[in-house]
């Protein structure tokens, strides 16, 4: 007899398992789906000031990445000077 207890409090704890997941799931969608995202955190108008505050640290890579990813360049575009960084402010 108690194992039948067992097998239902089992079940029933996949049940709620599979609800918690699923409503979580919900949330995540209409978060990103209906832009509540942005609208909390503010990216759109914060991104460019912490990009400002932060320069060259944007870029920064950790070494043992930067010799894993491939190195990305765009086609028929000459290569920046040195001197000179790569993106400019007009």
């Amino acid at each position: 007899m108690r194992a039948g207890i067992g097998s239902i409090g089992s079940a029933l704890a996949a049940v709620m398992n599979l609800l918690s997941i699923t409503a979580a799931y919900g949330v995540l969608v209409a978060v990103s789906q209906w832009g509540w995202l942005h609208q909390l955190f503010g990216f759109p108008e914060k991104v460019p000031a912490v990009m400002e505050l932060l320069g060259k640290a944007n870029w920064w890579l950790p070494r043992p990445l930067a010799r894993i990813l491939p190195a990305v360049t765009v086609e028929d575009a000459p290569p920046a000077p040195a001197s000179e960084p790569a993106m400019t402010r007009h």
